[in-house]
């Protein structure tokens, strides 16, 4: 008996130190894992400059320009989607990466280097991107670019430069300011001293329900007012947004808010990075 419980506690050292040496194999790999080396390039052209080539239909990029912003939407809770934002202090644009998790790979603060060789410059509803070519399909559906989806071409065209701190968003407090810069589209932005007029909900959108077919997501969209009377802008929030179901701010309620501004047509619209970004001054 001895003997074989000898053999036993020889079996079970053998399999602990096998397994020991694995989980410190695999600590060692995920402890130092391969991290990207900043790349560093130089603009041939700022993003007001870039965006201006632009005129009413796709634009496919035939020259080698080289464009570049810091990184100024996530992802991370849900109310952008396949694609960020970036800014170089003269203007903004969406750049549509047909990823998700894109938090991960290109955080808020980040400088990003884009090759738009190839590359098209489109609208939808007057609010310039920079994607892919599009497919006959999207022509169909009125969308001038698509995703940039196939991983070699992002690699070849979407280059992560140095981490940095977050924009500052610059501050707007009168339409008059939008309405005499159209450069601000695709910017960081704070209102400020906005009266919140609210929407036809009392969330900040309609999350979807997985158990009932009574439910399915659908955007929100919440009003603004200028403190000076200039005009309003609409909070527009997706229905697969970790906040959708948040509730928002009283009616009256005086409020500072932060978000990538953006526009349907006329209408001017703020996307939220998280819920948080808005600041409730005074309630009434």
């Amino acid at each position: 008996m001895k003997k074989i419980r000898n053999i036993r506690l020889l079996t079970c050292g053998l399999v602990g130190c096998l397994l020991g040496g694995l989980l410190v194999g695999c600590e060692r790999e995920y402890d130092d894992p391969a991290r990207y080396k900043p790349v560093e390039m130089t603009p041939t052209m700022t993003i007001a400059d870039f965006k201006s080539l632009y005129s009413s239909n796709s634009l496919e990029i035939a020259d080698d320009i080289v464009i570049a912003g810091q990184v100024i939407s996530t992802d991370r809770n849900g109310n952008f989607y396949r694609s960020f934002y970036i800014e170089d202090g003269t203007s903004g644009m969406e750049v549509k990466i047909g990823k998700t998790g894109l938090y991960n790979i290109y955080p808020e603060g980040m400088t990003v280097y884009v090759k738009a060789k190839g590359l098209c410059l489109g609208a939808y509803g007057d609010m310039v991107s920079l994607g892919a070519p599009p497919s006959e399909a999207d022509k169909n559906s009125n969308y001038q670019n698509t995703w940039i989806d196939v991983q070699y071409w992002i690699d070849q065209t979407i280059f992560r430069g140095e981490r940095g701190e977050a924009v500052t968003p610059t501050v707007i407090t009168s339409m008059n300011q939008i309405n005499s810069n159209s450069n601000l589209f695709g910017r960081l932005v704070r209102f400020e001293n906005m009266t919140f007029q609210g929407g036809s909900l009392d969330t900040w959108a309609v999350s979807d329900n997985p158990d009932t077919d009574e439910n399915e997501a659908a955007y929100g969209e919440q009003r603004l007012q200028f403190a000076d009377g200039s005009g309003t802008v609409v909070i527009r929030t997706s229905g697969y947004s970790r906040f959708a179901d948040s509730q928002v701010p009283a009616k009256g309620s005086i409020v500072n808010v932060t978000g990538v501004l953006t526009r349907y047509y006329s209408t001017v619209q703020l996307v939220l990075n998280n819920s948080t970004d808005v600041e409730v001054v005074s309630e009434p």
